[in-house]
């Protein structure tokens, strides 16, 4: 039970006249004067069988100076002064018997209905009797058990004096039955079965005379009261609110205030009211988890534990209205053994106490976390978004705290809940703790799902801090600002980031400790380990999504610091959210050069699950990419278990003393263990890399394994382009030669060519397919559709035939169609021509019709433009809009909105229907801008390059101003004016294609020599995917958005570019 007047003199004890309830009154300064002034230089005497706690004697007390006191006074005060003397540990109760018989107290103490008949016994001359001893012993052992049975009497007095109020009382204790079998008083008949308190305003009596300065308490105290706190009202938000020091009646609810200095006489000033009237009701207000735990603190902890205490460091200065948590302790952060009576205490068994002590640890780390967590929200996120100067740019401010902070508002406000249940059952069951695990597995759902979230947000909410310490120095300002030992105790934001991460498993730990100590009839034999278990299968679950997240902020930090060659771009996709860093470590590659052959070098060997890379480490930290990046799809490991090679690659000399080399010698043999990588782009470039044991070739060997199965895993269900199988009608026996699918009657149509006729059906239905145009000689090559016209071009032995779709497929249905024959079409090209290709597009607004012939003696090649014009179903018409004459051999052509590019075999020319110049690009003058060591001027005019020249491969508008270019090498990025762009920057590709397609915004690079499809991102070159197909080989492209037809071992195919599905 918590002091009544602590740290009183025996001089305030008899003299100092206090009304009402003086709990937690702070009289600690003017009562240290008084004693200072006595001499009385002693420490605080608490004993649970004492009236008056706290009282500040010493054994250099003389009786007669307790005697003198006595003197002053009436008999009342006699016996309650004596009452103190009987208590302290000076005077012997010899000297106490003979001060009694002087005073005449005995009669007084028979007289005295306050005294218990126990007290009454052992002040009376017979108190040795065994009645006395029988007494004493129940009132040291059982009530010592019981240390809620102990009542105090409270009396409230206010008297006028000149405009200032005197506060008079008298505590007094008796002994009661036991905490559980007290009766249980109005006006709370709902409550627990605990002692009341009850306000005696109307009962009492004050008696001045003369100069007599004592008081004369003439009301009959029949009812048990406990403290200042109404007990009954334990685990409610209702409390009884005590007078000011100076009288005065509080015009609303006082909120407790718990931290020392916290409430300063301005602010009780403002809650105090009219100084002649005293507050005869209970008045309700808020009780929160932190006054909850002050109040068990300051008002249930046992008197026993703080025998002799000297004065707290944090005693003094504390104002009068403000309740100190820990000023009466020797330790601010008690356990539960300090807080119980030792001879409680003593009569459990170390199992209960141990259990107990858990309890109070599970609760005490509840409330620390609590606190930690407003800290965050309070002093971190809240501060940050209030701060007048903008410590993070607006824009990204929101962003940024959704990053670091997640969701932590949500885990404070959930654990606020569940703190205020555990205090309120604490109080209810104080200090025998029964269960909580049902307050924590009915919260444990509602918190699961936030732990994981937050859990899996924490390692890049502490890479983002990180990252913003770095490079805002603002920031930095503003964390310093906040570290300080009044607002986050000097630990820095790391750690209270880091709170809810660790929640879990301190909580395991203590409740496996808990279940060792748990009886095994207990409940929480079976409540515990389903706690436990839900616990855990929280904390597995997040442990995966962690390790992702850490293995992610380790890939970002890695990324940051590489370097590569100049000018190449190499997107590793790093931003996707699959990404992963497999492995990172060191292995040694051979260097070989004129003055050293056996020479090794040191690499930083990064593997992620879409690409290697070798690097070395710079000066400053960075890592320089020294080979180009090998992509997962291309590798392959050739030599797993190679034989080990010894390694001399340095000399040692051996120093004398005095400076002299003496002799050099070579190192000890060392044994480095090869493994051999082999880039499947091109089989003549393999990778010898080496590490320095067996053991760690084994792990190298195994990454690489398991990266590439992890990637065809990954690719085979999330594939951009998937191979179709088109179906072929049996009636078909001749080898084909030519394909297009096109769309009429809102029907895939396809349309198929021998060398002598061509069928056409529907797509997927091989009953619908016809033989409608039939050749009688010639061998047909090309058959391409204008869909934009409605003609089906055909080229047969070098002549452009044209026939209208109308004509040959007027319905949808097949058995109608129209069979035409050679000499039914119209022919395009011109007589003693040989046209090689044919295209069709719009430029300027119209839809031409382009077809080349090629003259191998003058190498020239001819464009001609056609322009389609609108005739009757019987008969095509068109009109030859230019002709233009290029050097070398052109294999296609793409329109442009203006403009039409011409790919030939060196270069790509650009020219203008109707006009008869060109140019071509890119436009000399890029060099200029970018100066004569450019990489990629290089690569454009094949300089450097093993194989001589440069072949285009297409041109395509992949932007409003910007064009790509397309090599057999890689591609560069030029303006509408033909200017390089990017600063010069350009892709290199891991195939060498002899076709290229573009599919917005994918770019398809087609290698018929290994059989397989390069796909990427045109805008950003991201390597997509690798398609393979045995046997393939792709019709060239006739227009824009012509599907990609081609033939492998399957027969007629078509890659078709796959749709997300739609969740």
């Amino acid at each position: 039970m918590k002091s009544t007047l602590p740290r009183m003199t025996v001089q305030k004890l008899i003299q100092f006249k206090v009304s009402g309830m003086v709990q937690g009154v702070n009289f600690r300064q003017h009562t240290q004067q008084e004693a200072k002034r006595l001499g009385l230089q002693g420490h605080c005497y608490n004993h649970q069988d004492s009236s008056v706690q706290g009282a500040v004697v010493g054994p250099s007390v003389k009786v007669d100076e307790f005697q003198r006191y006595l003197e002053r006074g009436p008999p009342a005060a006699q016996v309650h002064g004596l009452e103190t003397i009987k208590e302290i540990k000076g005077p012997n109760d010899a000297q106490i018997q003979e001060i009694l018989g002087n005073n005449g107290g005995f009669e007084v103490i028979k007289q005295l209905p306050s005294i218990g008949a126990a007290r009454r016994m052992s002040l009376l001359p017979f108190s040795k009797s065994l009645e006395h001893k029988k007494t004493k012993h129940w009132t040291l052992g059982i009530a010592s058990k019981h240390r809620l049975s102990w009542s105090r009497r409270i009396i409230n007095q206010s008297a006028e004096n000149e405009g200032s109020i005197r506060n008079q009382a008298k505590n007094d204790r008796e002994t009661g039955p036991p905490y559980g079998e007290q009766e249980i008083k109005r006006p709370y008949d709902q409550c627990a079965t605990i002692n009341t308190t009850r306000n005696f305003q109307e009962h009492k009596q004050w008696d001045q005379s003369g100069n007599n300065d004592w008081e004369v308490y003439c009301e009959d105290m029949e009812s048990d009261v406990y403290s200042w706190v109404a007990t009954e009202m334990a685990g409610t938000e209702a409390v009884i609110p005590t007078h000011c020091i100076n009288g005065t009646k509080l015009s609303r609810p006082l909120n407790i205030t718990l931290s020392p200095g916290a409430l300063t006489s301005s602010s009780l000033d403002e809650i105090t009211s009219d100084s002649h009237q005293t507050v005869d009701a209970f008045t309700q207000v808020s009780i929160t988890p932190e006054e909850s735990f002050a109040l068990l603190l300051d008002y249930q902890s046992s008197s026993d534990t703080f025998l002799n205490d000297s004065v707290h460091p944090h005693a003094q200065g504390t104002h009068p209205a403000t309740f100190p948590i820990y000023a009466h302790m020797h330790n601010a952060n008690p356990e539960w053994h300090d807080l119980v009576d030792r001879a409680f205490c003593n009569s459990l068994t170390k199992q209960e106490q141990r259990r107990q002590g858990l309890w109070w640890e599970l609760i005490k780390g509840e409330r620390e976390y609590v606190r930690d967590m407003g800290i965050v929200c309070n002093v971190f996120m809240q501060s940050l978004r209030d701060c007048r100067t903008p410590v993070i740019e607006p824009a990204r401010l929101e962003l940024f705290s959704v990053e670091v902070f997640s969701n932590a508002a949500q885990i404070y406000h959930v654990h606020i809940k569940i703190l205020k249940r555990l205090m309120e059952r604490q109080r209810q069951e104080w200090p025998l703790l029964a269960t909580a695990t049902d307050i924590f597995l009915q919260s444990l759902l509602e918190i699961a799902d936030l732990y994981d979230a937050y859990m899996k947000n924490y390692p890049f909410a502490q890479a983002s801090v990180r990252r913003e310490l770095a490079t805002n120095d603002a920031f930095q300002q503003f964390i310093n600002s906040c570290t300080t030992a009044s607002l986050t105790y000097k630990r820095d934001i790391f750690v209270f980031l880091s709170r809810p991460v660790t929640r879990f498993p301190r909580m395991l730990l203590i409740l496996d400790a808990l279940l060792r100590a748990t009886p095994v009839d207990h409940s929480d034999c079976e409540d515990i380990p389903i706690l436990k278990e839900l616990l855990e299968r929280v904390v597995k679950s997040s442990q995966p999504g962690i390790e992702s997240a850490e293995g992610k902020i380790k890939l970002w930090n890695t990324a940051e610091r590489l370097l590569f060659r100049k000018g190449e771009i190499v997107d590793l996709d790093i931003s996707d959210p699959k990404r992963r860093l497999i492995h990172m470590g060191h292995v040694l590659q051979r260097v070989r050069n004129e003055t050293y052959w056996h020479g090794w070098q040191d690499i930083q060997a990064i593997l992620l699950d879409n690409y290697l890379l070798l690097t070395h480490s710079d000066d400053d930290g960075s890592l320089v990419v020294v080979s180009r990046p090998v992509h997962l799809d291309f590798i392959n490991i050739v030599a797993k278990n190679g034989v080990s090679e010894r390694r001399y690659d340095y000399v040692f000399s051996k120093i004398q003393r005095g400076g002299r080399r003496i002799e050099s010698m070579l190192p000890t043999e060392s044994l480095i263990f090869p493994f051999i990588i082999l880039a499947e782009e091109n089989p003549t470039r393999s990778l010898t890399l080496c590490v320095g044991t067996e053991k760690e070739r084994l792990k190298w060997v195994g990454k690489i394994e398991e990266a590439k199965s992890l990637r065809k895993f990954d690719m085979e269900s999330n594939r951009s382009f998937v191979v179709d199988t088109i179906t072929t009608p049996l009636a078909i026996t001749d080898y084909l030669t030519c394909a297009d699918i096109f769309k009429i009657h809102d029907r895939d149509t396809v349309a198929l060519s021998t060398f002598n006729s061509i069928w056409v059906g529907w797509l997927r239905d091989s009953l619908s397919f016809r033989q409608l145009i039939k050749f009688e000689s010639g061998h047909i090559t090309t058959v391409a559709v204008a869909e934009d016209s409605g003609w089906m071009l055909v080229i047969s032995s070098g002549i452009l035939y044209a026939f209208g779709l109308q004509e040959l497929i007027p319905t949808s249905e097949p058995s109608t169609w129209n069979v035409k024959s050679q000499r039914q079409g119209e022919i395009l090209s011109r007589q003693g021509q040989t046209v090689i290709w044919v295209c069709t597009g719009k430029t300027k607004g119209k839809t031409l019709v382009a077809y080349a012939t090629y003259s191998k003696s003058s190498h020239v090649t001819q464009l001609e433009f056609l322009e389609p014009l609108p005739g009757n179903t019987f008969r095509l018409f068109a009109q030859s809009l230019s002709t233009l004459n290029l050097p070398g051999y052109a294999s296609c052509l793409t329109f442009f909105r203006q403009t039409v590019a011409v790919i030939t075999e060196k270069s790509i020319i650009i020219v203008e229907p109707g006009s008869s110049t060109y140019h071509c690009v890119p436009a000399p003058g890029s060099a200029n801008s970018l100066g004569e060591d450019a990489p990629v001027l290089k690569l454009l005019s094949s300089v450097g390059r093993k194989k001589s020249g440069t072949k285009p491969l297409g041109m395509w508008q992949i932007g409003g101003n910007e064009f790509v270019l397309v090599y057999d090498w890689g591609a560069c990025f030029v303006t509408k004016y033909g200017e390089l762009c990017r600063l010069g920057a350009f892709l290199k590709w891991n195939i060498v294609p002899s076709y290229a397609f573009y599919s917005p915004p994918y770019l398809l690079l087609f290698d018929e020599h290994y059989y397989r499809v390069e796909v990427r991102v045109a805008i950003t070159g991201k390597m997509c995917e690798v398609v393979e197909e045995k046997g393939l080989r792709m019709i060239p492209w006739s227009r824009e958005g012509q599907a990609m037809i081609g033939w492998s071992q399957r027969g007629l195919i078509r890659l078709v570019e796959t749709e997300a599905i739609q969740s």
